[in-house]
């Protein structure tokens, strides 16, 4: 188990500190190129936010599309020497790996090669961020995982840290505050309430640099490690209240499809989609439409309603109706009644035919 303790990043002189980023930080983004369910370009909106709240006060941002492996060491390369205040990392992850590319992958192994003018491109006290499922370290992973890889490729910059989510990433927000520096939130399948960013900092490098030191495995300091990681709980900057306020009216469609992929990781479980679905439409006042013009690569991902017609949840579908799900939705030619017979969910087909009926005597 992870430390109890939850130590705040941006409190503590000591632990996953920056100083306050008052003015623009410059940014360099590595964006995939392969963009998996649409996924990325569906949450376009949070990005572009969290690009704008880096920018604040002056700062610069470049994004690099990697196509091709190679292009990751190039983008590196042509930065200027210490001139990366935040490089931002924005792909589909697992614990060893970040997917680029339809066909390639970064292997946690690999990042020294790749990444290896990293260090010297960076400033003292820049921020790595891993957009990316599944890429923080937690103890199921260790440190055979994105996050450590970068701990250790910037070991000898101790006021370097790395950020990562620990488990699937849904959304992810950034904010630029005058008064406590960047802050993160990130949101996956887990408790809402449970931020679920890990922050690897000088604390887990000094751990790291005396095990090396005395040649001692890393499995001998594992206590150590897991302990001077930072697991981000709360921060002073909550996505539930920004999403009842006009901040986010812009993009607050990106949050449809951060509850569709929550049912799709809660899968055959009912009572735990039912669950996630009524806190983000009673507590975030969430839109249970998928916006306009998101052109998913498969029906499940189309919108909460497609996604509770794929496991047959007959509740969770007449939940989303009567909180204004639209049942007329088409994915391509495909309606949530025909997705149903597909499926053989034919209860559920049955529910949606009766809505339609019930729906057009009221019009």
């Amino acid at each position: 188990m992870i430390s109890t303790h939850t130590r705040s990043f941006h409190k503590e002189p000591s632990v996953c500190t920056e100083p306050k980023a008052v003015q623009g930080v410059t940014t360099l983004v590595l964006q995939a190129s392969h963009d998996k369910d649409g996924v990325l370009r569906a949450s376009r909106g949070f990005f572009q936010r969290n690009l704008k709240q880096l920018g604040n006060g002056g700062g610069s941002h470049r994004i690099v599309v990697i196509k091709e492996m190679t292009d990751i060491a190039t983008a590196i390369s042509s930065a200027k020497d210490r001139s990366i205040d935040f490089l931002y990392i924005s792909a589909h992850g697992f614990p060893k790996e970040i997917q680029f590319t339809e066909d390639e992958t970064l292997k946690a192994p690999e990042v020294d090669a790749f990444f290896s003018e990293l260090p010297r491109k960076l400033k003292a006290n820049a921020t790595i961020y891993l957009s990316s499922c599944s890429t923080g370290s937690l103890e199921k992973d260790f440190y055979h995982n994105m996050q450590f890889r970068f701990g250790i490729l910037t070991i000898d910059m101790p006021n370097v840290r790395v950020l990562a989510p620990s488990e699937d990433l849904h959304l992810d927000l950034i904010q630029n505050d005058p008064e406590n520096g960047l802050q993160f939130e990130m949101v996956g399948e887990t408790s809402y309430t449970n931020n679920i960013a890990i922050c690897l900092d000088r604390e887990t490098k000094a751990v790291l640099k005396r095990a090396f030191g005395r040649k001692a495995h890393l499995a001998a300091v594992k206590a150590q490690l897991l302990d001077s990681l930072v697991r981000i709980r709360e921060t002073t900057y909550r996505i539930n209240s920004l999403l009842k306020s006009s901040v986010l009216d812009d993009v607050s469609h990106d949050t449809s499809l951060a509850l569709t992929k929550e049912l799709l990781c809660a899968g055959h479980d009912s009572d735990k989609s039912l669950s996630r679905a009524r806190f983000y439409v009673e507590e975030l006042g969430v839109d249970p439409n998928a916006r306009a013009g998101f052109t998913p690569l498969s029906p499940q991902c189309a919108s909460p309603l497609f996604a509770a017609v794929h496991f047959g949840h007959g509740r969770l579908v007449a939940y989303l109706l009567e909180n204004g799900a639209d049942a007329a939705v088409r994915y391509k030619e495909l309606s949530p009644v025909d997705y149903a017979k597909t499926k053989e969910h034919f209860h559920v087909a049955q529910l949606l035919e009766e809505w339609d009926t019930l729906r057009d005597s009221t019009l």
